[in-house]
């Protein structure tokens, strides 16, 4: 693994090396633990999928939802797949719940909300990956899937796919997510945005520090 030096800045113009780290994730992982106490953990093995929209989230719940494996009823925003799923009004609930709070109710909420749909194995999408550290801590036991493209891309397709609806990554930390979705409009950027296309990898980042 590639070493990393952590700097400390002691005046305008000096930095002083105080420490190498081999693991450039563990002060992240470790500050997060120490701030945010579930409410309530689940030993549930809970699939999270924990990549943003528009990012192959379809041909996740194909694979999931047929894997020979653990064949299972996957969430995805507000639908069930299979569709016909007695888990379904349970699920919904549960996403609605946490779509609608605000950023100070977000460390007292419970994110085992997911218990009481207990034939979805596995959740996708909104609002999963914009809660993902919150609800990713409170399913200790969870599989983490984070599906990837090119960053660009990813902007260039909210735009075409998602006119008004999609949630800039981190836009949740500062109001409520239906908020956020109507104020982030990806249809009046350019397809490489910067500020999009950084706030796009550094969720991915996240993700994998977290993990």
């Amino acid at each position: 693994m590639r070493r990393f030096v952590v700097a400390a800045a002691v005046a305008k113009a000096a930095v002083v090396i105080v420490a190498v780290a081999t693991d450039p994730c563990g002060p992240l992982r470790r500050s997060w633990r120490e701030a945010f106490r579930p409410v309530r953990t689940s030993a549930r093995s809970l699939i999270i999928g924990a990549g943003e929209g528009s990012a192959g989230s379809r041909t996740l719940i194909q694979w999931i939802a047929n894997a020979t494996f653990r064949p299972t009823t996957v969430g995805h925003w507000l639908r069930t797949y299979p569709p016909q799923s007695t888990a379904g009004p349970a699920y919904r609930r549960a996403v609605r719940a946490i779509a609608a709070l605000r950023p100070q109710d977000h460390a007292s909420f419970d994110y085992t909300v997911f218990d009481h749909a207990t034939a979805v194995g596995a959740i996708l999408d909104t609002p999963v990956p914009q809660f993902f550290p919150y609800i990713f801590q409170s399913y200790p036991n969870a599989r983490v899937i984070l599906a990837v493209r090119n960053a660009s891309d990813w902007v260039r397709r909210r735009r075409e796919v998602h006119k008004v609806r999609a949630v800039r990554p981190f836009a949740v930390l500062d109001k409520p997510l239906l908020t956020a979705a109507g104020r982030w409009n990806p249809s009046r950027l350019r397809p490489d945005a910067i500020g999009d296309v950084l706030a796009y990898e550094a969720h991915n980042l996240l993700v994998r520090c977290l993990v």
